[in-house]
């Protein structure tokens, strides 16, 4: 059917076509389908009602109708897939298809009409939303169609390939939307062919839209429409045809497609007869469209031409546009990325054009070269070329006049173009006389020339720059408006243009700016010849480069410029020349600073006329290249803003001859050959600016500078002002070539508006010599600050008139310098500073300052090397500082000054300093202050080699520091009238070289504002200051230090009560005796002797020590004891330390009450003793805010240390006791908390602590976290003692008692809480000889704790911990028998993993005692339990144990009789968790039992090793060991219960899987060795030499010796004297193993592997009772070094015949050697006879006749006398007595396992009777009138919930026993 449907028609073929489809159920369909079509009869036509048909079958029912009247006609049904109506002519109203999902063909043959619609008034023909899941594709077929009364409307239509209504010729006359015709969103459709071959005829709307395949739309009848709209989805269409079209009345014409490749070639529209569009004709995103051709096309009515849109809408394969006819167009005109990928070039064909309503806009049509409107003479709004990459000939020869664009106020707009272009063409507006837009050329490459000569009026409607030329990059000339009228107008921007050449606009005579910048070496001529005014801004600016030729700015005629003028960077400019100016407005800027920006080639700068310049003038950087410059300013008479001449390099001379008057600076910078400045009538300065145009150092507030002028010119000059007397602001010359300084007769200077308040500046200028400023003037005058610095010639200062100055500094002056002359000077508000330099001295310095009295600021004079007096003889104050000297410098910095003279001097304001003077004067120092009082600041003497004396007769007050430094010749200070310093006061590294002793006196002297301070003071031997009774500031200290000579110390003994904040004495050799008797506070007291003379250090008075008191001392002997008086100490706010003092026999602090640090005695340094101390009493001591500590005391005194502080109730720190030799009892009645931790240690004679009140600790917070230690004690003891802390509930850190001796008991029961924040052992008791009993918390509340460690401690007997719930780790190491109870009765869970989690051992002792390891409640270990040589070790006591995470070890343990875990469940989380029993129980009478009742996991390995009592290992819930099984040497062990263990090893131990060795040699009774649910042996099996083990089951295993290679037996089973059975594999699936070793087990009957099925080598050998040997599966023994199988040696003892048979035996790769086997009787190996080799030398009937046995397998009988004979299985031939049978099937019954028995006699009465049983067929295993049925059902003999199975025989009534359901599987559990 989808070829017969593929074109626009149906097949009009054989009928026999019809019923070539593949599907019988269409063919019915297709056959009716022919009728319709008439290849068959049809049935008589009729008229049909309007309805809606739901269904195929109605829809093929309505084949007869003629006509439908009355209503709509719907179609609308799921399973609709095809409609054709043949005979249907005509519908009254509408006929609607709608929501047909599987319909793709519709066919109406004969309709000719439809009707409107009666619900929906304007739809006539409607077919919306079909298609959607068709199985084909097909069509709209309406070949008759003529008229519709309602809308044409197919929408959705999906698998449609074509719309055919050829003959319509009326559409939607009674329409009210105005969409007459509309195709929307078929998505397969191609193509449309609609009224094409009727008759004309016109219609409303057209609109074909969102149709993804479209390729060709053909309406070729269609004359007139309202609107016609083609959107398309796709990229596909490529014919659009309207051939008849002739007009589009209102809406427009729109074609747009969408992104995408061409399916099949351009696209060709068709509209050759259209002449007239109403609205706007829009061709967008068709990118295979290459021609737009309307050869009659007239007129575009109300609207625009729009072709293209944006980046994403192209036309761009677009060549031609030709509209050859078209004269108006009422809207704009807008092309936009036409041809942008076209390698033809677009033509536009507009020659009719004459009218442009709107813009006209072309961009991005990058193919477009030529722009060309011959006939345009208006276009009523922009011309706006943006962007056109080829685009360089723009021709409009006729055009008059523009509008503007409403946004950028354009008219003619050229931006971006060209740059592609072939070559450069022209801009062509030779008609242009007016534009009310501006005229920019912007980017616009490809354009040599812009000509509109006739230009007079542009830009009235816009304020900026009405023509701007910018980035024309091919521009060479403009010509705009030089040839028509007079023209002004508004700004002229003219940029950035490289090839621009000349600019022409002669007519203009005015304009507001203009602007020429960015130009380049190329541009030759600016021609503005009429131009009188410029009302703004004249700015010319070029670019770098090399200049064919000079520059020619003709601007003769130029007058008055408003604004500013700047004329910059012209590289080819040699002349500036304005012969006409007379007054700039602005600033006149010639030149600019930045090196690229400057005028090298301008020699001649010529304003003869100029007078006045309202802003700066500014000549900057110019004539670089000029052999000479000519400067000619004749007539310059003002300038009203600054003056600035600047890097004119080649300027000599700067002649200004009538210049009067500055406004604001005046500048001259850089000009390196100037070397003389003459300006004879300048008689006023202004106050400068920031020298904007300056690019050197700006100068705020600069009158006058010259900077770095003159420095390479060929002779010295002069910088004459000699008229000057106003200086409005700062006077600068600074590096300058001038000799002289002629600015004699100024009266006014300043002010200066910068921040050092300078007026004056005279700066390193080299060949300055002389300076005359302000020198002549009658009458002195004030000023600000004088700088004069860094002139090197220079040797005379005047400035005799000014009478008093901000400011005065002379610095690096030269030793030439010789007069400083200031006659009237008598104040200086600041600062007066004088500074040298160094040199040889040649004239002595002479100041001259008679008359000055006051300096408000500070006097500074250093480094003068040639000043030998410093005298200001009229001098009374100084306001700040006064300094001679440096003390910055190392080298002296007034080497020759002998004589310092201020007698007049009362007061200083700030610091009086004399530093590093003298040096090289051959007297002593004279300093004359007689009349000094008071120094507001420091008063420093330091470095001054020959003063001896310092006297300061009447100095009452120093309101700072007194520092004396480094004055080797001085021994004696005096102030005798000096009462208060306000800072410190300091005598420092002085008298070194003096020639005499003497003393530090200063007997009123009663406060300091700081510390007092003797340091390296030597030739002092006392110091006195009696009366000092106040130490103020934040460092009221007294510092004594390494004063050599020092003997007496006096402060404050004769003066009132006082406090200071620290005293500290050190160093001081000859030190006897300190006395600060009224002292009764400080902050601190620290005194460190030198030696051991000191006897007294008197405190009596002092009651409080903010901080700490320290007092240590020296080596050596002495013979007097010292005395230390703190009675009336009674707090300390920090700590106390006492240390090294060899001759302190007593501490006592009978006063003390508290101590808010640590308190030491002692030190742990073995150099710091108390070796004669025998008391230390604190009796009234309560708090002890830090540490507690006595080290290293009393070792050599012979009395007994006694401890008193009876009161002592917290310690904030740590408690340390270590190395007291002579204290034998520490008890410490009050104590309740130590909040670090307790510390003894090394007390040898300590065996006894008492803390009957101590509640909690903390701990030491290092790696040891202690939080209570107790080591290397009582080792020397004399009697016997106890750790006691019976209230002790919290310890921060570890519990350690180590080392020691005499302590019988540690008790703290009531301990609740260890070990926070410690890690490791937190109990750790280890090598106590003495200790018996441990009681830690057993009575108090229970508690938890990480780790428990006790170790050697010999004498233990009992270990409580009966309230501890959870423990890292249990650890009992080393201990003797003489422990006997272990007992954590609480303990739950030990949580350490990785680690041991309960760990004993135990060596030497007795066995006198029975040691009981009690843990009722542990339930988890993380870790292991070991337990190893605890040899009096007899119970284990664990019953709630259930799991432990590492090994369970119990080794060497010889009294254990009893291990109750009764509950364990797991061992191991990791392989290598192994349990482990091993040398164990040798010494126990009792018999030991190991049950693990519950256990189901090892992770490691088992391994039982000589545990001598051990009767029975039994593990019957074990299902898996992931290592090894080990049971070796348990001489009474003969049964292991293992019968879940499905696996053993985990696949990555190499060599061992179970090995039972050795066990049962002792035993009284015979076990089994039961592993019957093992399936997987990861290693190998060895059972070796065990006895009374009767049987080895595993029946299931079918797989072993994983992991290993063939070098090792897999199987072995040897040398076991009472083994009877072995089964192995006989009852799982097939499996395969490396060698078999069956081996001297001379009471072995029985062995089975039935399901074996392949080995490397199989050996039997020695077996004395072994019977038959059935190996029914075998099928390959691989070759093992040449032999596969050995049956040796086998049946000596055998009670009856047996035989080996292997019948399904393929392949035996090596040798068989089969020989000295008794009773033998029967060798089956697939067929192999008695005659075949390897079979010798066994006894037996192998001649016995023989017949291989058919069915497999067989009972075999044999014995001794008779012959072989077969039998078959019948419940007879079973029922003889083993062994003289051997079971094969199913049939046959084994010999019963040791065991219960799983016979029953139960009837099936009783099991209908219970309901609990499982029947069913035995279907292939029937036998008639024997075994029929089974039965399953539970029995003692399994484990549930494995059921035991039976056959029920129904000729003999009985149930047989056949085998477990987990082995037969036919009951699923």
């Amino acid at each position: 059917r989808a070829d017969a449907l593929s074109g626009p028609q149906f097949p009009q073929s054989d009928p026999a076509t019809c019923l070539s489809f593949p599907r019988l159920g269409k063919m019915l369909q297709w056959l009716l389908f022919c009728v319709l079509l008439g290849w068959f009869p049809t049935a008589t036509a009729e008229s049909c009602e309007g309805r809606t048909l739901a269904s195929q079958a109605e829809v093929d029912s309505f084949v007869n109708c003629t006509s439908v009247t009355g209503a709509d006609l719907i179609i609308q049904g799921a399973d609709i897939d095809f409609i054709n109506l043949p005979n249907l002519e005509t519908i009254s109203f509408s006929l609607r298809i709608l929501s047909c999902p599987q319909l793709s063909n519709v066919a109406f043959d004969s309709l000719t009409s439809i009707g409107r619609g009666r619900t929906y008034i304007h739809d006539g023909l409607v077919i919306s939303s079909t298609g959607g899941t068709a199985s084909s594709q097909g069509a709209i077929y309406f070949p008759s169609l003529q008229t519709s009364l309602g809308n044409v409307y197919i929408n959705a239509a999906r698998n449609i390939l074509t719309i055919s209504i050829p003959m319509l010729r009326a559409a939607g006359q009674v329409t009210s939307n105005g969409e007459e015709v509309r195709i929307l969103s078929c998505q397969e459709l191609t193509s449309i062919d609609i009224g094409s071959a009727s008759t004309p005829w016109i219609t409303g709307e057209v609109t074909i839209s969102s149709n993804n395949a479209l390729q060709s739309v053909s309406m070729d009848q269609l004359t007139e429409c309202t609107k016609l709209t083609i959107q398309q989805g796709s990229s596909q269409l490529t014919l659009a045809s309207f051939s008849a079209l002739d007009t589009i009345q209102s809406g427009g014409l729109t074609v747009s497609g969408q992104s995408g490749p061409s399916g099949s070639g351009a696209l060709s529209l068709v509209f050759t007869n259209l002449t007239s569009v109403g609205g706007s004709v829009y061709f967008t995103n068709l990118q295979h469209l290459e021609e737009i051709k309307f050869p009659n096309l007239a007129e575009i009515r109300g609207g625009d031409l729009q072709l293209g849109d944006s980046s994403s809408n192209k036309l761009e394969s677009l060549t031609l546009v030709s509209m050859p006819k078209l004269t108006d167009i009422d809207g704009k005109l807008d092309l936009t990325y036409c041809g942008s990928t076209s390698s033809d070039p677009l033509v536009l064909d507009f020659e009719s054009l004459e009218h442009i309503a709107a813009d006209l806009e072309i961009s991005y049509c990058q193919s477009l070269a030529e722009l060309n409107f011959p006939a345009l003479a208006a276009v009523d709004s922009s011309v706006n070329l943006d962007s056109n990459n080829d685009l360089s000939s723009l021709n409009f020869p006729v055009l008059e006049s523009l509008g503007s664009s409403n946004f950028y106020v354009y008219g003619f707009r050229v931006y971006r173009s060209g740059s592609t272009a072939a070559s450069p063409g022209a801009v062509t507006l030779s008609s242009l006389r007016s534009t009310v837009g501006r005229i920019i050329l912007d980017q616009a490459n490809g354009l040599r020339s812009l000509s509109a000569p006739l230009l007079a009026e542009a830009g009235s409607g816009f304020q900026g720059n009405v023509l701007y030329i910018g980035g024309a990059s091919d521009l060479e000339t403009v010509d705009v408006g030089s040839s028509g009228q007079r023209w002004v107008t508004r700004g002229i921007k003219v940029e950035t243009s490289p090839k621009l050449q000349s600019l022409r606009m002669d007519q203009l005579q005015a304009a507001t700016d203009v602007s020429i910048t960015g130009i380049f070496p190329a541009f030759v001529l600016a021609s503005f010849p009429a131009l009188e005014t410029v009302q703004g801004d004249l700015s010319i600016d070029g670019n770098d480069g090399l200049s064919p030729s000079p520059l020619v700015l003709d601007f003769s005629n130029l007058t008055t410029v408003d604004g500013s003028i700047a004329i910059t960077d012209l590289a080819n400019l040699e002349t500036l020349a304005m012969p006409s100016l007379i007054e700039v407005g602005g600033t006149l800027r010639i030149g600019q600073p930045a090196s690229n920006r400057f005028l090298p080639e301008l020699a001649t700068i010529s304003f003869p006329k100029l007078s006045l310049v309202r802003g700066n003038l500014l000549l900057l950087r110019v004539g670089e290249n000029a052999p000479t410059l000519s400067l000619s300013l004749p007539q310059l008479a003002i300038v009203r803003g600054s003056l600035e001449v600047e890097r004119v390099f080649q300027l000599a001379v700067l002649d200004l001859p009538s210049l009067t008057e500055i406004g604001a600076g005046f500048d001259v910078y850089l000009c390196t050959l100037l070397h003389t400045v003459s300006a004879p009538s300048l008689a006023r300065t202004g106050l400068g600016g920031s020298n904007s145009g300056s690019g050197g150092q700006s100068c705020n507030g600069c009158s006058i500078r010259v900077l770095d002028c003159g420095m390479t010119a060929t002779e010295a000059g002069a910088f004459d002002l000699s008229s000057l007397l106003v200086v409005g602001g700062l006077f600068t010359v600074q590096r300058s070539g001038f000799q002289t300084l002629d600015a004699s007769a100024v009266r006014e200077l300043g002010p200066a508006y910068n921040t050092e308040k300078r007026v004056v500046f005279i700066d390193s200028n080299p060949s300055l010599e002389q300076v005359r400023v302000a020198s002549d003037s009658a009458a002195p005058f004030s000023a600000l600050g004088v700088w004069v610095n860094a002139n090197p010639k220079l040797r005379s200062l005047h400035m005799d008139a000014l009478g008093a100055l901000d400011s005065l500094q002379i610095l690096t002056v030269s030793v030439d310098f010789a007069t400083a002359s200031f006659g009237s000077l008598h104040s200086v508000l600041n600062d007066f500073k004088l500074s040298g330099s160094a040199g040889l001295v040649v004239d002595v310095l002479t100041l001259n300052f008679p008359q000055l009295m006051t300096v408000g600021g500070s006097i500074e004079a250093t480094n003068l090397q040639n000043l030998e007096e410093f005298a200001l003889p009229s001098l009374d104050q100084v306001g700040a500082s006064l300094t001679l000297g440096n003390n910055y410098y190392n080298a002296p910095i007034l080497p020759i000054l002998s004589t310092v003279f201020l007698a007049n001097l009362t007061s200083v304001g700030g610091n009086l300093a004399l530093y590093n003077a003298g040096s090289t004067s051959p007297t002593a120092m004279s300093v004359s202050l007689d009349s000094l009082v008071i120094v507001r600041g420091n008063l420093h003497f330091d470095t001054l080699s020959n003063l001896e004396e310092i006297d300061l007769p009447v100095l009452m007050r120093v309101d700072q520091q007194v520092n004396i430094e480094d004055c080797p010749a001085l021994f004696h200070f005096s102030a005798p009238s000096l009462v208060s310093v306000g800072s410190t006061f300091k005598i420092k590294t002085c008298g070194a070289s003096a020639t005499g002793t003497g003393s530090v006196h200063m007997p009123v002297l009663r406060s300091t504002g700081g510390t007092v301070s003797f340091e390296y003071a030597s030739a002092i031997t006392s110091v006195a200051m009696p009366l000092l009774g106040e130490i103020g500031g934040t460092s009221t200290s007294i510092y004594v230090k390494i004063c050599p000579d020092l003997e007496v110390v006096n402060i404050g003994s004769d003066g009132p009560r006082w406090a200071v904040l620290d005293i500290v004495l050190d160093g001081n050799a000859k030190l006897r005796s300190l006395r600060c008797e009224t002292i009764t506070s400080a902050r601190s007291v620290a005194v460190t002797l030198s030696t051991p003379e000191l006897g007294l250090l008197s405190f009596p008075a002092l009651e409080s020590v903010e901080q700490h008191l320290t007092l240590s001392g020296s080596d050596g002997l002495t013979s007097n004891p010292l005395v230390l008086d703190v009675a009336n100490l009674t707090t300390v706010g920090t700590y106390i330390s006492l240390s090294n003092l060899r001759n302190l026999e007593a501490i006592e602090f009978p006063s003390l009450t508290s101590v808010g640090g640590y308190l030491t005695l002692g030190s742990t340094y073995s150099n710091n003793l108390l070796p004669q101390l025998a008391t230390v009493s604190f009796p009234r001591l309560a708090s002890i805010g830090g540490n507690l500590g006595i080290y290293n005391a009393g070792s050599s005194t012979q009395q007994p240390m006694t401890v008193d502080m009876r009161q002592l109730d917290m310690v904030s720190g740590f408690f340390a006791l270590q190395n007291v030799d002579n204290l034998a009892v520490l008890e410490l009645q009050a104590l309740t908390r130590v909040d670090r931790n307790i510390d003894i240690a090394g007390c040898p004679h300590l065996a006894d602590v008492s803390l009957p009140r101590l509640e909690s600790t903390g701990n030491n917070g290092n790696s040891n976290n202690y939080g209570v230690r107790v080591a290397s004690c009582g080792g020397s003891a004399e009697d016997s003692g106890m750790l006691w802390m019976p209230r002790l509930t919290r310890t921060g850190g570890r519990i350690v008692v180590e080392s020691t001796g005499g302590f019988r008991q540690v008790s703290a029961p009531l301990l609740r809480e260890t070990g926070l924040g410690s890690y490791g052992n937190t109990i750790y008791f280890r090598y106590n000889v003495d200790l018996e009993e441990v009681y830690l918390g057993s009575s108090g509340e229970p508690w938890t704790t990480n780790q428990v460690y006790l170790d050697n401690c010999v004498s233990l007997q009992r270990v409580q911990m009966d309230q501890l719930t959870q423990a890292g780790l249990i650890q009992l190491t080393s201990m003797t028998s003489q422990l006997q109870h272990v007992s954590f009765a609480a303990l739950e869970t030990v949580a350490l993993g990785g680690g041991f989690s309960v760990y004993m051992t135990a060596s030497g002792g007795g066995t006198q005692n029975e040691l009981v390891l009690n843990f009722p409640s542990l339930r988890t270990t993380a870790g292991q339990i070991y337990l190893q040589d605890t040899q009096n070790l007899a119970v284990v006591n664990m019953p709630m144990l259930e799991r432990v995470g590492e090994r369970f070890y119990v080794h060497g343990c010889n009294f254990l009789r009893s291990v109750l875990v009764p509950k364990l469940e797991a061992v191991g989380v990791t392989l290598g968790s192994s349990l482990v029993f091993q040398d164990s129980g040798s010494e126990s009478l009792d018999v030991l039992t190991l049950d693990f009742p519950l256990l189901g996991r090892v992770s490691g390995t088992i391994l039982v090793d000589n545990v001598v009592n051990l009767r029975e290992l039994s593990f019957p819930n074990l299902t898996a060991i992931d290592g090894y099984l080990n049971v070796e040497d348990n001489g009474r062990l003969a049964s292991i219960q293992m019968p879940k263990a499905t696996r053993i090893g985990a696949g990555t131990l190499p060599t061992d899987g179970v090995r039972i060795l050795r066990n049962g040699g002792t035993a009284d009774e015979v076990g089994v060795a039961n592993f019957e649910g093992l399936t997987d042996l990861a290693g190998i099996l060895l059972f070796h030499s065990n006895q009374n083990v009767r049987a080895l089951l595993m029946p299931r295993l079918n797989a072993t010796g994983e992991g290993h290679t063939t070098a090792r037996e897999t199987i072995t089973v040897t040398e076991s004297q009472d083994l009877e059975e072995v089964e192995i594999g006989s009852q799982g699936s097939a499996w395969v193993t490396n060698r078999i070793a069956i081996k001297n087990n001379p009471a072995l009957t029985s062995l089975s592997m039935k399901k074996l099925q392949r080995c490397m080598q199989l050996t039997i050998t020695g077996n004395s009772r072994i019977g038959p040997l059935c190996f029914p599966n075998l099928l390959e023994i691989a070759v093992w070094y040449g032999a596969s199988m050995y049956l040796q040696n086998n049946g000596a003892m055998a009670p009856a015949c047996w035989f080996f048979s292997a019948r399904n035996l393929a392949v035996v790769a090596g040798s068989l050697t089969v020989s000295g086997n008794t009773k033998l009787v029967l060798f089956d190996m697939n067929g192999l006879g008695p005659e075949d080799p390897g079979l010798d030398d066994n006894t037996a009937c192998f001649n016995c006749p023989f017949e291989p046995v058919k069915m497999c397998p067989s009972c075999i009988l044999c014995d001794a006398e008779v012959e072989p004979v077969r039998l078959d299985c019948s419940a007879a031939a079973c029922a003889v007595p083993a062994p003289t049978y051997v079971n094969e099937t199913l049939r046959c019954t084994r010999p019963p396992v040791v065991g219960p028995s799983c016979d029953t006699d139960v009837t099936w009465a009783e099991l209908l009777a219970s309901g609990e049983f499982h029947a069913g067929g035995l279907g292939d295993l029937m036998e008639e009138d024997g075994f029929e049925s089974w039965m399953c059902m539970a029995h003692s003999c399994t484990r549930a919930p494995d059921l035991a199975c039976y056959k029920y025989n129904e000729g003999a009534h009985f149930f047989e026993y056949w085998d477990t359901n987990s082995v037969l599987g036919l009951v699923t559990v």
